[in-house]
């Protein structure tokens, strides 16, 4: 019989996480009462089978391909999209990075920053860091579909600058087709924050095959 039932159980729970992936200690905890859990979080950390990246949050790091002796711990942003879902906070791209990845302006955005409905929050590992920004959930509607994606990018966008055709190969650039195009066009339409770019939606529905 195991001297340390409850360290061997934490052990096999962390095993089945991949090296890099974040762990919480939310996702340890369920292995034994906290001090004992606590006590073998603390081991784990000494011997190098976890990295402690933030309170509550853990790493099986794993060593540098070319580089031995470094050892390699997860980026920021796993991190925060880590956070945000044990938190159960939703967590987006910004419009910046929207507008970017849509090609609405081909400068990439210097920082890495998402948008949340929690706290603002700035997540540090080694020296690579991402902010997270609490904004309004007006900012964040249709977070979970690619519509939203569109959406979060046009409003960094004044209407008066933008062609019909950037629109289309944006929404094309979703992966939708031209009925789904369509239909996010008859959505985008209803939203009232949206009625500046009216005109532009209805000249991009109308040139739909």
């Amino acid at each position: 019989m195991s001297k340390h039932p409850i360290r061997d159980k934490i052990l096999n729970k962390i095993q089945e996480f991949e090296y890099g992936q974040p762990i919480t200690y939310r996702e340890l905890k369920s292995c034994g009462f906290d001090s004992a859990v606590q006590r073998s979080i603390k081991h784990f950390c000494q011997t190098g089978i976890l990295t402690r990246v933030m309170t509550g949050f853990y790493v099986r790091p794993k060593r540098h391909a070319s580089l031995p002796n470094i050892m390699v711990t997860c980026g920021p942003e796993k991190l925060a999209k880590v956070w945000a879902k044990e938190r159960g906070y939703i967590l987006t791209s910004t419009d910046f990075e929207e507008m970017y990845q849509l090609r609405f302006q081909t400068q990439m955005p210097i920082r890495p920053r998402f948008w949340t409905d929690g706290p603002n929050k700035t997540f540090k590992v080694g020296n690579a860091s991402v902010s997270v920004e609490h904004v309004s959930s007006e900012k964040l509607k249709w977070h979970d579909i690619p519509l939203g994606r569109f959406y979060r990018a046009i409003q960094a966008r004044d209407p008066e600058w933008v062609k019909p055709k950037e629109l289309l190969e944006a929404l094309k650039l979703l992966g939708q087709s031209d009925e789904e195009i369509g239909v996010s066009i008859a959505t985008l339409t209803k939203e009232p924050s949206l009625s500046s770019w009216i005109p532009l939606l209805e000249a991009v529905r109308k040139s739909l095959p």
